[in-house]
Formats: structure tokens, sequence, C-alpha cells
């Protein structure tokens, strides 16, 4: 991920897999629909063995020339909403905020 500074793998193909910052985050591409929702299972490295992924959604629409987006994640283990929050924000909206600011020159 060119934007978050961190090594992923995986391909964008329902089924795939895939891993993000060093294997911290895995999960498996549920549904993939280009420029409208991604579907993914989700985990942290951290979590305790044993427990079932999270679910992420993360939809996009259209707002004049913006773009909207919309994430949600369910079946977050007990204890561990506010930690996800944290990454949520830390690793990926503030950096993909920082790296389109750069790119659109504001």
């Amino acid at each position: 991920m060119l934007w978050a500074g961190s090594a992923a793998t995986g391909k964008g193909k329902v089924g795939s897999t895939f891993t993000v910052f060093n294997k911290h985050i895995s999960g498996q591409y549920l549904d993939l629909q280009p420029a409208r929702r991604i579907l993914e299972e989700w985990r942290t490295a951290q979590w305790p063995e044993g427990l079932p992924p999270s679910i992420v959604e993360i939809t996009l629409a259209q707002a004049g020339e913006a773009t909207m987006v919309a994430l949600v994640q369910s079946l977050i283990p007990h204890g561990w909403t506010e930690s996800v929050r944290k990454e949520w924000n830390n690793r990926y909206w503030q950096p993909l905020r920082i790296y389109f600011q750069r790119i659109n020159g504001t």
C-alpha cells in the first residue's frame, strides 16, 4: 500500500486472501464491486486464537465531485473495539488523507 508505506499481499479478487502492514492484518475478500463496495473478513495477528474474523464493509458513493466512503466493521472481539478504531484512524484514514492532499497539491 503505497499511501500507507506498508507491505501488502494478495489479489483484488473474491475469495483471495490478503495481508497488510507486514501481516499484522489478514483477511479474505468476500465481495468486490469496483467503485462501490468491498466486503472482507478481517483479523489482526494479536487477536486470540480460535475467534472468527470480523467483517469489514467499505462502501463508496458519488457525492458531486467527491466520493463518500463509509466503513462498518462487525464481530470485533470483546475488548478490542477501541484498539481497532484507533488502528483504522492511524494506519488508514490519516495516511490516506495525507496521500490525497499530496497528490492533489493541497
